[in-house]
């Protein structure tokens, strides 16, 4: 077979071989990766993002610019 892992190291340090225990590992690396279902996450909160889009629109499609961040900091103080 071509393009197969016989062993890896898990999360915990550990070398695995057994193929249910690399498929396990490689899961776990996933997992810790890119988080885990939608349900542990907050909402998003409709009125910051209709903001942005004011933003987005009042300076050019730059919304990285200086004038941008600082009128996001006056409006959301917490950001």
């Amino acid at each position: 077979m071509q393009n197969c892992i016989y062993s890896i190291k898990s999360a915990d340090g550990n070398w695995v071989d057994n193929p249910q225990e690399v498929l396990g590992a490689f899961l776990e690396f996933y997992d810790r990766l890119l988080g885990t279902a939608a349900r542990s996450r907050t909402e998003v909160n409709a009125a910051v993002v209709r903001k942005g889009q004011v933003y987005y629109s009042q300076y050019h499609g730059v919304p990285g610019s200086s004038e941008a961040l600082q009128l996001i900091k006056k409006q959301l103080p917490e950001f």
